[in-house]
């Protein structure tokens, strides 16, 4: 499956936000977000790999990820490029 990233809104966001200027506390905070959206991305890949191909196990690098926050986010393969 292939996504055009400018029909991604998160992707987007991500990318106009390279140019904010950022004190200490609020860099750390951006750091931490990202994180939470780039384990929450790993999560919806393996979820997908593993529904194309059923033999396929995806449970070591789930168990990598950070168990999944509840922060209401849209699922950011699914929803944004529907």
């Amino acid at each position: 499956m292939l996504l055009d990233q400018v029909h991604l809104d998160w992707f987007a966001e991500l990318n106009r936000g390279l140019r904010d200027e950022l004190d200490d506390e609020a860099f750390k905070a951006r750091i931490r977000a990202t994180t939470r959206q780039l384990q929450q991305l790993a999560r919806e890949i393996v979820a997908s790999a593993c529904a194309q191909h059923p033999g396929l196990d995806g449970g070591a690098v789930l168990a990598l990820l950070a168990a999944p926050e509840s922060h209401g986010e849209a699922r950011m393969l699914f929803d944004s490029a529907a």
